[in-house]
């Protein structure tokens, strides 16, 4: 955390920071997505009942669709209509037997996660 601190920094002292190829915005979208990211292994777990494409539409609604143009969010809404069945997926991830150490990952990474903002 103290690297990146000093990275952004370094960046904001020179007036580089808001630059589309800085570290700085490279750090932004990346933390962006790992939100979305937490609120999609949150979705899989809090509702079993919903459909892939829900738990990535939830997620997106909730996360990175306030920082995208009309042009990004269609593209996302048009890319969910591609979700695999949330059975296929699951059993790409782990099973039912990742869901132990999905919980074990949002408990752990979600406070670190919140530290970046």
């Amino acid at each position: 955390y103290n690297c990146l601190y000093s990275m952004v920094q370094e960046e904001v002292e020179n007036k580089t920071a808001t630059g589309s190829k800085s570290c700085t915005n490279g750090l932004l979208w990346l933390t962006r997505a790992m939100d979305f990211l937490v609120e999609l292994f949150r979705n899989l777990l809090e509702h079993p009942d919903w459909a892939m494409s829900q738990v990535c539409s939830d997620s997106y609604t909730k996360t990175l669709k306030k920082w995208h143009g009309w042009l990004a969010s269609s593209t996302f809404t048009v890319a969910m209509k591609l979700a695999p069945d949330r059975s296929k997926f699951m059993e790409v991830i782990g099973g039912d037997a990742v869901k132990d150490d999905i919980q074990k990952f949002l408990d752990t990474f979600t406070p670190l996660l919140q530290e970046n903002h």
